[in-house]
């Protein structure tokens, strides 16, 4: 028998003889080039990933940003425009409900009292008596100040309203038919409420109408909107 081939490590000068090749399976080859080509892929897209997190461009837009933030903060806020927040716009019609006080300095003595519950518009006509013409007074209105005549500190019948809540919309026209005619009347209908103005040489006729829609089974309740006229507890 002819002897083996022999080959010689390069390392360890070792002989290490040859065998036959061994048969490889092919279902387990397969599978390791399946491996082997997942983990190329892997190492391809990992190198893709290497390196820094941002870019030049993005660590300077960044930067630039957040200059431009600091400088906007450290800007120091226009005298005027904090006056104007606190204070009410010149030539600006103040909200109904929001007084602006300190604006008339003292008032006339000679003013009507305003009653409780009274809030008139909140419009600053005068500041001073010298702003209204001859023979009227700056008065507050229970909001703003306005010029009225002295002669209204008299007593006497005011003007009234009613609020009416009904129980529907469609209750409007016998509501109306059960009261004394009011001077003006308002429905709205959206949110189903009838408003009834009456002057105030007709107080007794307001007071009846209060009288009548308090039990009337088409009203869900009635108030008076502002001070409410001295009634006749008979009626």
């Amino acid at each position: 028998q002819a002897p083996s081939a022999r080959r010689v490590s390069s390392h360890h000068h070792v002989p290490i003889e040859e065998g036959p090749a061994m048969a490889v399976d092919p279902q387990l080859e397969e599978y390791r080039q399946r491996q082997r080509g997942r983990h190329a892929a892997a190492a391809a897209s990992g190198g893709k990933q290497k390196g820094t997190p941002f870019s030049l461009v993005t660590m300077v837009s960044v930067l630039l940003v957040g200059a431009v933030l600091v400088n906007t903060l450290m800007q120091p806020v226009p005298a005027s425009a904090s006056a104007t927040s606190d204070s009410q716009v010149e030539g600006e019609m103040p909200l109904k409900g929001e007084p602006v006080e300190g604006l008339v300095q003292q008032q006339d003595p000679k003013c009507p009292k305003v009653e409780k519950g009274t809030v008139g518009i909140c419009v600053e006509e005068c500041s001073s008596n010298t702003d209204c013409k001859s023979g009227f007074l700056c008065c507050s209105n229970g909001c703003g100040h306005v010029c009225v005549k002295p002669g209204a500190t008299e007593e006497g019948p005011k003007a009234s309203a009613l609020m009416v809540v009904m129980n529907s919309k469609d209750s409007a026209d016998s509501l109306l038919e059960a009261v004394p005619t009011p001077d003006q009347k308002s429905v709205l209908s959206g949110v189903s409420i009838l408003v009834l103005n009456y002057d105030k040489d007709h107080s007794a006729q307001a007071c009846k109408a209060q009288s009548i829609l308090s039990a009337h089974p088409g009203a869900k309740s009635v108030e008076w909107d502002g001070p409410a006229p001295t009634c006749n507890p008979e009626l």
